[in-house]
């Protein structure tokens, strides 16, 4: 026989890279690794939390976060962490945090009641089909790889059961989030808030002052009375000022962290003399650009009550934007979740930067299928990098078992790394795009995220054995003059599918055990740790200012993009190989059922929500359960699909059995749109309005740009330094307790 050109021997490679001696000790690798390591990463967390509270309990250090539970300083009292009810976790932690928990105890329920339909029902019939093949192991044999025609009845009888099963959970829970949403409404918080009874215009007509705002309300509701429009205005020479008067203080602060005897009055007098100049001009600019500086297509009405504000939207919400001068009428969001500069962009331009972000993600795409295929034939499969590699192929069968080991942990570790870098890249993208506040360009971000990771890491990836098939077969029927789609047809193309599917198990059965890993090293904080110490230990040594301490010191925002794209992907690969590899439906059950304990420590007493969205990512990640239940079935045609060929023509009766049911999670949707979320988005006791305990001074409180209203930085310094301020300020005592450090510190106003 001829030796093959590499050529060849790269397509071979490709056609099947995952086959290997190794694969069972890989998933035993990714197992024992994952176990041992949570077991372990929890224990150092046990003994190092109540040791270092400032990173593994920072919320317990500020004033507002007064209402989270105290909790023993001994070794294992953090594992008892209450079990709140949902309105309780509200009230401590905000509507997101909340929501993200929701959902975990969701998908963990899910998953452990699939787990027990699925290998109840699936594995004992996989088992028993390839008993016979002794040389088979045994996490091939539960998967449906040399099973009879009939027993497929059993796969179709599960994809039923999941897609009931996961439905009626994304019912129950829609119901409850849309009812935690209209609590919050009723809440002392929100409705002392000035936001929820403001409006947001957008695409104000040329040439729109405070009365055009008016004129748009009343054509959606002409009887609203007692509202307070507000356009919106130029405040770009606004907003250098405070910048510039923000970066002068911080350089004072670091002054006067110097000894007292290298400072004179005379540094301390011209800083100071230089902050009440610009403070100076910053009032002054303040009062010109209420007046007479540029409007913007943009603008604010204050209505007099939550319920003529969420009556407005919610009529708004069903017409088009023609109807009302083309002007979009919305709830305003809070204050720190707009993003301001992208307010006054125009229909057009968000549009044009809509279709470049789409382009820039399909070239992302096709640079990272390029990525996928090399991970998927060599890191995934180092017996393929030996047959290229002729020493490492000698140090392959010297040591099997440690390269099994490698293989285990090391491909999907890298698949994790690089999926922490595409959020941050995907925000800047919408950022530009032009949504309007940042929960927006966040759900945005998911959708995307989740759409390139379905389609490149799930799809591609997966599939990619049979697509170099494909290749392998048109190249031979063309060295031999065959017809191309003979060739292919020669192939049996499903049954290549489901053996490509069958392969790649082993990977995504790795991957799924090392996001439990990954959940435990989350909990650890081992990096947040490590560089809180160096950065305390760092700035202690260049004399920090309080403000440096404080920002050194603070809750850490949570990163709701990074850990709901984990999730839906994780919830997607489980349930699409559920019925390929039944044991995925454990392993996922075991991490939900870890992490969600975890991440409800985590959002109760380490991490903080950055801008508040008020719960609005519940629906894209309904839509994305249930577009994961689709390419489920899916997945379940494809196996049925596979059996065809034989005499036996049930294997269309059981496509035809499950065909119904994408029809059926359409008509799903439908109902829960129609029944939850107009409920969902607005309060929607219109009818009677709530007893308001409201002081009527907040009735004059004005929304719009924080650089109009809000109150300039002050000076923060130490209380030996204050001498050389002399009697020019005005000043507020406060204490700095920051971890083991502790100062007293000045509060300065100018």
């Amino acid at each position: 026989m001829d030796q093959q050109t590499a050529a060849e021997q790269f397509l071979e490679l490709v056609s099947d890279p995952f086959r290997s001696q190794i694969q069972g000790a890989a998933v035993a690798s990714a197992l024992v690794t994952s176990i041992t390591l949570t077991i372990g990463i929890i224990l150092l967390f046990s003994y190092l939390r109540p040791r270092n509270t400032l990173v593994y309990a920072p919320r317990t250090h500020y004033a507002h976060s007064s209402s989270e539970p105290k909790i023993d300083k001994s070794l294992g009292t953090w594992m008892e962490l209450i079990q709140k009810c949902d309105d309780d976790l509200v009230t401590g932690i905000g509507m997101d945090a909340t929501i993200f928990i929701k959902f975990m105890r969701m998908l963990r329920d899910i998953f452990l009641i699939l787990t027990v339909l699925g290998c109840a029902v699936l594995i004992p019939v996989y088992v028993r089909e390839t008993m016979s093949g002794s040389k088979i192991n045994v996490f091939s044999r539960m998967m449906p790889l040399n099973i009879a025609l009939k027993s497929f009845w059993a796969t179709v009888s599960v994809a039923w059961l999941m897609n009931i099963v996961v439905c009626g959970f994304l019912y129950v829970n829609y119901q409850g989030a849309t009812k935690l949403r209209q609590n919050y409404f009723k809440s002392k918080e929100y409705r002392e808030s000035v936001h929820s009874r403001t409006l947001l215009i957008t695409d104000v007509p040329d040439g729109g002052a405070d009365e055009k705002l008016l004129e748009i309300v009343k054509k959606v509701k002409n009887d609203i009375t007692n509202t307070t429009p507000r356009i919106g205005r130029d405040v770009e020479e606004l907003l250098g000022l405070i910048k510039e008067y923000e970066k002068t203080v911080e350089q004072f602060e670091a002054l006067l962290i110097k000894p007292p005897e290298s400072l004179h009055h005379s540094t301390c007098d011209e800083n100071l003399s230089k902050l009440r100049d610009i403070k100076t001009r910053v009032e002054e600019c303040r009062a010109a650009t209420t007046e007479k500086s540029k409007t913007l297509p943009y603008g604010f009405v204050i209505c007099s009550s939550v319920e003529d504000a969420h009556a407005v939207a919610a009529i708004a919400n069903d017409i088009d934007a023609p109807n009302v001068s083309g002007a979009t009428v919305q709830l305003a969001p809070r204050l720190p979740d707009i993003i301001w500069q992208n307010l006054s962009l125009p229909r057009e331009t968000k549009k044009r930067r809509s279709c470049m972000n789409n382009l820039w993600i399909i070239l992302l795409s096709l640079a990272w299928m390029v990525m996928n295929a090399l991970t998927a034939v060599f890191l995934l499969n180092l017996n393929n990098l030996g047959l290229l590699w002729s020493s490492f192929n000698s140090e392959l069968r010297k040591h099997p078992m440690l390269w099994a080991i490698v293989q285990g942990v090391v491909a999907p570790a890298t698949t994790s790394c690089l999926y922490t870098i595409l959020p941050k890249v995907f925000r800047r993208l919408f950022t530009k795009a032009g949504d309007m506040t940042k929960s927006a360009r966040d759900q945005d971000v998911i959708h995307k995220l989740f759409g390139f990771f379905v389609v490149n890491n799930l799809l591609v990836f997966s599939m990619m054995g049979t697509a170099w098939q494909f290749g392998a077969a048109m190249i031979a029927a063309k060295k031999q003059d065959q017809k191309i789609l003979d060739a292919i047809n020669s192939g049996e193309t499903m049954k290549e599918l489901m053996i490509a599917l069958c392969n790649v198990t082993p990977y995504w059965s790795s991957y799924l055990l090392m996001r439990s890993l990954s959940a435990a090293v989350d909990l650890a904080q081992i990096t947040n740790l490590a560089f809180g110490y160096l950065k305390r230990k760092y700035l202690s040594k260049v004399s920090p200012t309080p403000r440096e301490l404080i920002k050194a010191s603070e809750p850490p925002p949570f990163d709701y993009v990074n850990y709901y794209s984990y999730l839906l992907f994780f919830t997607t690969v489980a349930l699409c190989f559920a019925v390929v590899q039944p044991i995925v439906l454990p392993i996922a059950a075991v991490y939900f059922a870890l992490d969600v304990w975890l991440k409800t420590y985590q959002l109760v007493y380490v991490f903080r929500t950055r801008s508040e969205s008020e719960g609005m990512f519940w629906k894209a990640l309904f839509n994305r359960i249930l577009f994961a239940v689709f390419l489920a079935d899916i997945f379940v045609v494809l196996v049925c699909a596979a059996q065809s060929g034989g005499q036996d023509r049930s294997w269309a009766w059981m496509i035809a059995v499950v065909m119904p049911l994408p029809f059926l999670l359409y008509a799903f949707w439908r109902l829960c749109s129609r029944k939850f979320d107009k409920r969902f988005k607005f309060y929607c006791s219109f009818a009677s309005k709530v007893e308001e305990n409201v002081d009527k001074g907040a009735r004059l409180e004005t929304f719009g740009h924080p650089v109009l209203e809000r109150e300039l930085m002050r000076l923060l310094v130490y209380e030996n330094v204050t001498r050389l301020l002399g009697g020019q300020t005005k000043a507020k005592w406060s204490k700095l307790n920051i971890d083991s450090l502790s100062h007293n510190a000045m509060e300065v106003e100018m």
